[in-house]
């Protein structure tokens, strides 16, 4: 997600973050892009746009409201750092919290419906502190010129403040220190009234400038009547179904078995990769794997690649698995009888073997060549145009039509599917979204001609099920960019000051890195972790040769003996551990209030008789024929009452209760 908050001030800068859960924990990495000075080149130094880590933290929870107090608190730390250093008083310099909102353009991160929520919270932060920056620069000319207009809001403010705490004499008793807050608050208020007036009056471009596939692939079978893919159950849900089918099991255990069991091309690739390459290096095939496909691929470029890593979402993993599978299929298949034949008690595991029953299943392996193709067609040269090599200092802003090229790219496959199907040697120049040779020519030609000699039935209309889906997910990802939006009618100066990388890759590399670091370091805190990274990231050490005298670096050594002495790290831990009293307080006491409130409903259905004479039932009240649907539907025996919320008027209700007050009758004369 990329979105633009535009402002007149310079320099500019843009936030970016993402998040992972590193041992249960929440974890945050926060960067900003901006036009940086380059130290240590002397007077040839330019300023360029780069990435600067802020922190990695970890967080009690991931919440949008969260996300925004950690920056306020990163920020508060920053201006509070560095107005305390010799520096900042040698050289003049300051930073605030509202002087970094002011000078905030966007916002950079993936597309969950938090961070869009988190997106608004920024701009209706950034919209208050620039109403009340209005506001107090024209109460600061109001004092100037001595006009009576600030006394008599003043007056009214004070009043109102007044009658808030609770009138004149609880305000005359309060010192003060004890009205300070009150008066606070007052004239922040009243600033932002007097800004926002200001703001909605300025002239328009001045205002701007202020506040500038898969589930579609898998529902195809079901509606077309068609055997679905294979199913993957695990070990123990797998035993639940076999056991349905001896026995009478319980048909709430093996409903739910079947519900949270997955099937189809992106479980299989899940499966392939858990089993080649294995997040754990002790679990899993790995340097087996890499071997074996080694004497396969023979001198191929990248022949000891790992098998993608689908572990980790990252974006292409499970298509370059399924492209994987389709192309060395039946290599894939001698490989996993390798594996079963070289254990001491031959015979697969149980993932092993539901892997090996996806590869030999027609509807599975169409899956499989779906994502193939798709990657190949759509993925692999979007990316090409956005972050390939020599695309580093491109800005996502100024993609122009990309997106929306992109989408009808998609729209004219759907139409013409043949573009992908043809197998014609020179196809990629209309079926490619870059008209660009495939990326991997040889695992298309593999999906081409298993379709052409029968082997994937319906690849086509999977394919086009599968492209639907994914333009609307296009749609969902690139709606910033729309027509007629922000970004759209952004003049070239507006994108330059809110420039954005086209990737979030150095915030997800940074919490790969922690990751990695934690397994390598398990001793080392995330605050040194933090400190480290924005040391080697933010080229500080070519900054402290530039800048830096003696006294700098006397303030840095006494500042950081106080970070080390006063136990943040351990406060840290407490923080987290309080949280999650908290939430566990908060759980048990919504279960204990389910639980009384439940019992209060049980209590007055307890004292209710089922009434079955007409004449009474014609004549009750909309509450009372609620009750005895209710009293019916708590029957073992009566499944079909309509839900409550389907049912919205009393002649629905009344109608509905007659005719199960038939089928009731009818249980208790013995009839079916």
């Amino acid at each position: 997600m990329h979105r633009v908050i535009p402002d007149s001030h310079a320099p500019a800068v843009t936030i970016s973050g993402d998040s992972t859960s590193l041992r249960n924990v929440n974890y945050e990495s926060r960067m900003v892009e901006l036009k940086a000075r380059s130290y240590g080149q002397g007077d040839s130094a330019s300023h360029k746009r780069c990435a600067r880590v802020v922190s990695v933290a970890s967080s009690a929870n991931h919440t949008h409201e969260s996300q925004i107090e950690g920056w306020k608190e990163e920020i508060s730390h920053l201006s509070s750092t560095f107005s305390q250093s010799p520096l900042a008083q040698r050289t003049e310099l300051s930073l605030d919290v509202n002087e970094f909102l002011i000078k905030l353009k966007g916002m950079h991160s993936d597309h969950a419906s938090n961070q869009k929520k988190t997106y608004r919270l920024w701009q209706e932060w950034k919209h208050r502190v620039i109403c009340a920056s209005y506001g107090f620069d024209r109460i600061e000319k109001m004092k100037l010129d001595a006009t009576n207009e600030l006394c008599s809001m003043l007056l009214q403010a004070t009043a109102e403040v007044i009658i808030q705490v609770g009138g004149t004499e609880k305000w005359d008793s309060m010192d003060i220190a004890s009205r300070q807050p009150h008066i606070t608050e007052m004239m922040e208020g009243l600033a932002y009234t007097i800004g926002a007036g200001i703001v909605a009056s300025l002239p328009e471009d001045e205002r701007r400038s202020v506040e500038l596939g898969n589930v579609a692939m898998m529902k195809w079978w079901a509606e077309n009547g068609i055997p679905p893919p294979e199913l993957l159950a695990n070990k123990d849900n797998a035993a639940t179904i076999q056991l349905a089918e001896i026995v009478d099991a319980s048909a709430a255990a093996v409903k739910r078995a079947f519900e949270v069991s997955s099937r189809g091309g992106v479980k299989a690739a899940n499966l392939a990769g858990a089993i080649f390459n294995h997040k754990d290096d002790k679990k899993g095939q790995q340097d087996t794997h890499r071997f074996f496909f080694m004497q396969v691929k023979g001198k191929v470029k990248n022949a000891l690649k790992k098998f993608p890593d689908t572990s980790n979402t990252r974006y292409h993993s499970h298509c370059d698995a399924a492209t994987e599978l389709i192309k060395y299929l039946d290599h894939y298949l001698e490989f996993l009888d390798f594996i079963r034949d070289n254990k001491t008690n031959p015979q697969l595991n149980h993932m092993e073997e539901n892997l090996a029953k996806a590869l030999r299943d027609a509807a599975t392996l169409t899956e499989l060549a779906v994502l193939t193709l798709y990657s190949q067609a759509v993925t692999k040269p979007y990316m090409r145009m956005v972050c390939a090599p020599g695309t580093d200092d491109l800005n996502i802003l100024n993609l122009g039509s990309l997106p929306e090229d992109l989408k009808c790219h998609i729209a004219t496959v759907i139409t013409s599917p043949s573009l992908l199907l043809s197998g014609e040697p020179q196809s990629y120049l209309s079926a490619t979204f870059d008209k660009q040779p495939w990326d991997d020519p040889l695992a298309v030609q593999t999906v081409i001609e298993m379709y052409k000699v029968g082997k994937l039935p319906h690849l086509e209309n999977v394919l086009i099920a599968f492209l639907k889906g994914a333009h609307e997910t296009w749609q969902r990802f690139t709606e910033e960019f729309a027509a007629g939006g922000l970004i759209a009618t952004s003049s070239a100066e507006e994108c330059e000051l809110a420039a954005m990388p086209t990737t979030n890759d150095a915030n997800e590399g940074m919490l790969g890195t922690l990751r990695r670091s934690s397994r390598e370091k398990p001793s080392l805190t995330v605050g040194h972790f933090s400190d480290q990274a924005a040391f080697f990231r933010n080229d500080t050490q070519e900054f402290m040769d530039d800048i830096f005298i003696d006294e700098d670096h006397a303030h840095l050594r006494k500042e950081a003996r106080m970070v080390d002495a006063s136990g943040i790290e351990r406060q840290r831990r407490d923080a987290l551990i309080e949280h999650g009293k908290k939430v566990a307080k908060e759980t048990r006491q919504k279960a204990e209030d389910r639980r009384t409130s439940q019992a209060k409903i049980d209590a007055h259905f307890s004292q209710l008789n089922i009434i079955t004479d007409r004449t009474t039932i014609n004549k009750m009240l909309v509450e009372a024929l609620k009750d005895q649907l209710e009293l019916h539907r708590r029957l073992d025996v009566e499944k079909t009452i309509p839900l409550k919320s389907h049912l919205k008027t009393k002649k629905e209700r009344l109608h509905v209760l007659l005719l199960v007050i038939d089928r009731y009758e009818a249980r208790k004369r013995g009839e079916t």
